[in-house]
């Protein structure tokens, strides 16, 4: 430790104890996270330390929150705990499309305190250091305006920011949609710099290649992982009219995970072009390596093509 840090670590000490606490008990890498995380500047440093001392003593039993307390939250399944990070950080995967604001703030103040210790302590080997840190990774995909919780996403940054200072290695967000901006602008509003820092929204290929390798494909689960783990291939066949429409919208949203596109279609229909995509003719052989085909139930090219696609062992 430098002379810098030890000269701040001891004014700290003193200063806990003008605030009529202490710090007996707590090792130095716990001490250090609450300077670091106000700049080393021992009497904030101070002040943080003895608020988090009152609030845990009020908030969390000895043996923590147990799950019995925070069951309507549980019971969601929107946290995940998925192992440790190449750096040997355990990851918090939080799927929003499975949350929705909380009807009792209290009880979810109590889960997203449980949430953290649960993830901190899974990553703890042997004794606790004090100074392990947790990565999170929220999944944004197919939220809507039920899913929307600016207060529940404050609260968690809050709660990390004061009551768990420096335990925040990095946190991950996928695919956040257009309409999330303006609420996360707001979110934004509550976050220390130091919070925006470690956040890291993935919006390209490369973001995405990048946070893999610092992840570990192993800990991710297999829809976020290497592609080359998904055993599907995918043929998309799309119905004029409404139906066909449907299918469009999904194929081209933002950050559908596809390689290819190719488009079939019987007689006629395949001599017209869609944008850069030329519409090809479809045959039994189409279906040749295919495990899924999804047809517009009803129609009259399905119930001719959909039997020769099961004959090739095409799920249909």
């Amino acid at each position: 430790m430098e002379e810098s840090q030890e000269l701040a670590l001891t004014q700290f000490r003193k200063s806990v104890e003008k605030l009529s606490s202490s710090t007996e008990g707590y090792e130095v890498p716990t001490l250090m996270r609450f300077l670091v995380a106000r700049s080393m500047n021992p009497d904030k440093a101070a002040k943080m330390f003895v608020d988090w001392q009152k609030w845990r003593a009020s908030m969390v039993p000895p043996n923590g929150i147990p799950d019995s307390e925070v069951k309507d939250e549980l019971d969601f399944k929107r946290i995940y705990l998925q192992g440790l990070t190449i750096s040997g950080q355990p990851l918090v995967l939080c799927q929003v499309s499975k949350h929705f604001p909380a009807e009792d703030p209290v009880t979810f103040k109590k889960f997203v305190v449980h949430v953290l210790d649960k993830t901190i302590a899974s990553g703890i080997k042997g004794k606790e250091v004090g100074d392990e840190k947790l990565v999170a990774l929220i999944d944004l995909s197919n939220i809507t305006y039920k899913n929307l919780d600016a207060r529940g996403f404050i609260t968690g940054f809050q709660f990390l920011q004061s009551y768990y200072p420096e335990r925040l290695g990095k946190c991950y967000i996928l695919h956040m949609p257009g309409f999330f901006l303006t609420v996360w602008k707001f979110i934004c509003r509550f976050l220390e710099e130091a919070t925006q820092e470690k956040i890291v929204i993935i919006t390209d290929e490369e973001e995405e290649r990048k946070f893999k390798e610092e992840i570990g494909v192993d800990v991710l689960p297999e829809e976020y992982g290497d592609s080359k783990s998904v055993p599907f291939q995918f043929l998309k066949f799309f119905a004029t009219g409404a139906v066909g429409q449907d299918f469009l919208s999904v194929l081209f949203r933002p950050r559908l995970p596809y390689s290819s596109i190719k488009m079939l279609a019987c007689g006629e229909t395949r001599r017209i072009r869609l944008g850069k995509h030329t519409v090809e003719e479809l045959t039994a052989e189409s279906f040749d390596g295919v495990d899924i085909a999804l047809f517009s139930a009803g129609g009259s090219i399905s119930k001719k093509i959909g039997p020769l696609a099961a004959e090739k062992g095409t799920i249909v």
